[in-house]
């Protein structure tokens, strides 16, 4: 009788344990609403709108409607939409209002992951973009081939300004995920490769292009801190 009583105690306690657990996740989500779907495509648009960022404002909806029905890894299943936006509103936060960048942001994603209603990939000369931001998409697309080669990629990167940019800002937000949707594995990998490759990408923006170097401070402090502190635990 004793045995029953402890097992269904400790079943009570698992059961508290979750409902807590639960409940603090769902605090979470509404401490940090902010930071979704509406709330950052609200504030792109506004931005786009006080600034007259007229590519970013035919970008914002379309890239929302390509990647309806994508997810992001890992078990929160949030929207995939949720990584461009991010990545736009992280580079207006920081006060970059360029509006090549904003749009290159948002839509740096759909050439790899999207297809159109004939089931082929979409091309950078299809997006509602102008040509140097269609420019600088292509570039960001990586190519799914087996000779594909990671240095070539970011070789090319380093050619553009803007592709530059984009991408230190995508790997920032991804750096910020990488907990909850990466193995150990890919953790391990993806600061392995940010390290030889996107931290140089950040040197040529700082030396090449003085008025970012302040921005580049603050995103790069923010993914070495994320980097050090994974490294602990992985």
């Amino acid at each position: 009788m004793n045995e029953k009583n402890n097992e269904k105690n400790n079943e009570n306690k698992n059961d508290n344990k979750n409902d807590n657990k639960n409940s603090d996740l769902k605090e979470w989500e509404l401490e940090y609403s902010q930071f979704g779907v509406d709330s950052i495509y609200q504030y792109i648009q506004d931005m786009a709108v006080k600034y007259n960022l007229s590519q970013t404002l035919e970008a914002l909806p379309y890239v929302c409607r390509m990647h309806e029905g994508q997810y992001r890894k890992g078990e929160c299943k949030l929207p995939y939409s949720i990584h461009p936006l991010t990545v736009a509103a992280h580079a207006l936060a920081l006060h970059i209002i360029d509006d090549v960048v904003i749009a290159t942001s948002l839509c740096h994603d759909i050439c790899e992951d999207c297809k159109d209603e004939n089931g082929n990939r979409i091309s950078a000369n299809d997006l509602p973009i102008g040509d140097e931001a269609k420019a600088a998409v292509a570039l960001l697309t990586k190519k799914k081939r087996k000779d594909f080669v990671k240095k070539e990629y970011y070789d090319n990167i380093q050619n553009n300004q803007v592709a530059m940019i984009v991408k230190v800002l995508d790997r920032c937000h991804n750096i910020s995920k990488m907990a909850t949707g990466f193995s150990k594995e890919r953790i391990n990998g993806y600061i392995a490769e940010t390290e030889q490759y996107v931290f140089p990408l950040i040197d040529i923006i700082e030396k090449n292009y003085p008025e970012y170097k302040e921005k580049m401070f603050v995103i790069r402090y923010h993914m070495l801190a994320v980097m050090e502190s994974l490294k602990r635990y992985v």
